[in-house]
């Protein structure tokens, strides 16, 4: 999987992490303002979603997103407040809040590195085995999305790799990917709202993030077949 590192993503962003061998997010890419770089959604009892939102701190339309940063750590405590908020009467919430608490109060200040450290929790309360994590920026420096693709996958020897929901393969030229052995898979996209937080599954139906991991395998393989 090559994927941006997203905050607090929906649960099939942490199935495809369950279901790669390697992980590799693109910290030498652009921040993207009003994206799920530090966006969220928590859903209501009544089914509707609540933005949640990570400040950071005001730059250049072209920072990367390795040097982002979280505008203030006073930030973080309002969103634990908010999950607690929002989670505290669900079956599951006493035993991974400690864990999760941990996660979004993590001491890192750049946005890349706190993301990958909350996915590294949610993945490790979620009981999904670790990860082989690396960050792009450790084998290229080129900014050509397909370049990029192809310069990580042959430094680690792959030849899939597992794009997201949606528009993935429109970013990148697949007849050069294809031409050097790199093949994308993805699923196509059919969200029709914003997605929801994976808290929303481990506070109240980890076994779902599960049945959500091998949905997802199953489609992938089928698709590589």
């Amino acid at each position: 999987m090559i994927h941006q590192p997203h905050f607090m993503p929906w649960v099939h962003y942490i199935a495809r992490m369950a279901i790669a061998d390697v992980v590799v997010f693109l910290d030498d890419v652009p921040f993207r303002k009003y994206y799920f770089h530090n966006r969220t959604y928590f859903q209501r009892s009544d089914g509707s979603l609540l933005q949640i939102t990570l400040p950071v701190e005001a730059g250049n339309s072209r920072i990367k997103l390795a040097t982002t940063r979280i505008a203030s750590s006073r930030h973080k405590d309002k969103i634990l407040e908010t999950t607690r908020h929002f989670y505290r009467k669900a079956p599951y919430f006493s035993s991974i809040w400690n864990d999760f608490k941990d996660g979004i109060c993590n001491d890192q200040n750049e946005l890349c590195a706190y993301n990958v450290n909350l996915l590294k929790m949610i993945a490790s309360t979620a009981g999904i085995r670790k990860q082989n994590i690396f960050f792009s920026s450790e084998f290229t420096k080129t900014s050509n999305a397909s370049e990029r693709i192809n310069e990580i996958c042959k430094e680690l020897q792959l030849n899939s790799v597992l794009c997201g929901w949606g528009g993935s393969k429109a970013v990148h030229d697949l007849e050069f990917l294809k031409n050097n052995d790199v093949r994308l898979v993805s699923l196509p996209n059919k969200l029709k709202s914003p997605p929801r937080s994976v808290a929303h599954e481990l506070f109240f139906n980890p076994e779902e993030i599960h049945k959500t991991i091998e949905f997802t395998r199953k489609q992938y393989l089928e698709l590589l077949n």
